[in-house]
């Protein structure tokens, strides 16, 4: 059973380092862009038309970094609750079989679901305080 669970939270080791790698980019990116708006902000080209379609460009490409950082939370938020959730099912499956086969008693089928759930809010939290 414990096979079965660490193979499904293998999948968490390598999609979150690299979905959260895609995140950081794009905050870097959108911080990039912040400030090149604030600079022509404060700048004394005061009425420009031209700075202010580079400015309403600036203004929309902060809008799509932003909706691309949320859909990729989003997503990995949805992957790490679908993955935690499998963990269960495959420990209630593989320890429903061997308390079938009485290879196991139900009571350590309930307290490997209650490890599982132990193991997953740590990987939650230390995922939340590296998101940006």
């Amino acid at each position: 059973m414990a096979a079965a669970a660490f193979a499904l939270f293998v999948p968490q080791l390598v999609f979150v380092p690299l979905i959260q790698s895609a995140i950081n980019r794009r905050a870097g990116a959108r911080v990039w862009v912040l400030r090149q708006l604030g600079v022509s902000t404060v700048e004394a080209r005061a009425g420009s038309a031209e700075r202010d379609r580079s400015d309403g460009k600036r203004i929309d490409r902060v809008l799509q970094l932003n909706m691309g950082i949320f859909k990729l939370k989003f997503s990995m938020n949805f992957l790490m609750n679908f993955c935690s959730q499998v963990q269960v099912v495959a420990a209630l499956l593989i320890g429903g079989w061997m308390v079938h086969t009485d290879q196991l008693e139900v009571g350590g089928v309930v307290a490997f679901i209650s490890a599982v759930g132990r193991l997953n809010d740590p990987w939650g939290d230390l995922v939340n305080y590296l998101e940006i």
